[in-house]
């Protein structure tokens, strides 16, 4: 289990996310959501992984950019499931790091180029992110074209490639929704947080 120190979860948190999984095999990694908190995938902190799955892997969490996501794809691409309970409801004494500063655009875009994003999808997740977050969508970009070469095996970075333009190929109103919904929602945190 991944948990943040300030992430309380309900007391039968652990038992409810592992019989579900328990339930499928294919399920390696599941978490719940956060009370208010926007999620459309496995949480970082919260998260559960099976004990085999990390075994097969090698135990391996890497050091690098990306590092929460890398290893959703790496289950992804071993065709094992990703599962959020969006009915498993936790809280934390703080909001999540919602309000990104421009290192941090910066170093997710380094963390795109890290996990094998491809050129068009990173535009096109920019381009959205430039209607809430301008000069974040800029800083991104500039993470991501950088000249950071320290990338993930080109087995999850091929995976990421044929998924990205997959979904950009069949891309659809709702996709674009619910992308922007998460930004609309994350901007809209962050401004509080800064005023309260």
């Amino acid at each position: 289990m991944i948990l943040g120190a300030d992430h309380i979860l309900p007391d039968n948190y652990l038992e409810r996310v592992i019989k579900r999984m328990s339930e499928n095999p294919q399920i390696v990694i599941a978490s719940g959501v956060i009370d208010g908190e926007f999620s459309v995938t496995v949480r970082g902190s919260g998260r559960i992984v099976k004990a085999e799955f990390w075994k097969k892997i090698g135990f391996f969490y890497p050091v690098n950019y990306g590092f929460e996501s890398y290893l959703l794809l790496k289950a992804r691409s071993m065709n094992y499931d990703v599962v959020l309970f969006d009915d498993i409801i936790t809280s934390t004494q703080r909001k999540t790091a919602l309000s990104y500063n421009s290192k941090l655009f910066y170093n997710y875009g380094q963390a795109l180029k890290a996990l094998g994003y491809t050129v068009p999808y990173t535009i096109f997740k920019a381009g959205l992110l430039f209607f809430t977050k301008p000069l974040g969508a800029v800083y991104l970009l500039s993470g991501f074209f950088s000249n950071y070469d320290q990338y993930y095996e080109t087995e999850i970075r091929e995976f990421v490639k044929k998924q990205q333009n997959h979904k950009l190929r069949h891309l659809n109103y709702d996709d674009v929704k619910r992308f922007i919904t998460s930004m609309h929602y994350t901007t809209s945190l962050s401004h509080k947080q800064q005023n309260s």
